[in-house]
């Protein structure tokens, strides 16, 4: 008969305690603000594209993907970076003076159509 593992050793405890903080705070990592666009943002493509990491060539964002990063301006190639998504929505930071998103906000875009939605607070 096999017997099972004594989790009251002192020396497991530590090693629980920290693979049960590492599996945490990987499921933590989208914290997804669902804040409403504060406003519409100006100058933006119809739609980002995606950007494929194998050769910096881009594609259409499909809906079955989720949120990709980073997305692509089709017009001038600008690059957008996810930080932080739900699946439906991401919201993605901008480079300086770009699409009207200041300092402390965020782009967000629909990833199934990398179509804007608009401005949200960082």
């Amino acid at each position: 008969m096999h017997s099972i593992p004594d989790l009251n050793i002192p020396s497991a405890r530590p090693l629980l305690i920290a693979f049960t903080l590492l599996i945490l705070s990987s499921c933590a990592t989208s914290n997804f603000s669902p804040n409403t666009p504060t406003r519409m943002a100006s100058d933006v493509p119809d739609h980002f594209l995606v950007c494929t990491h194998a050769n910096n060539s881009t594609c259409e964002p499909k809906p079955d993907e989720g949120c990709r990063n980073p997305m692509i301006d089709p017009l001038d190639g600008t690059k957008l970076e996810l930080v932080r998504s739900n699946g439906e929505y991401g919201d993605y930071k901008v480079p300086d003076n770009r699409y009207g998103v200041e300092r402390k906000e965020l782009l967000r875009l629909e990833c199934s159509t990398g179509r804007v939605v608009g401005i949200v607070q960082r």
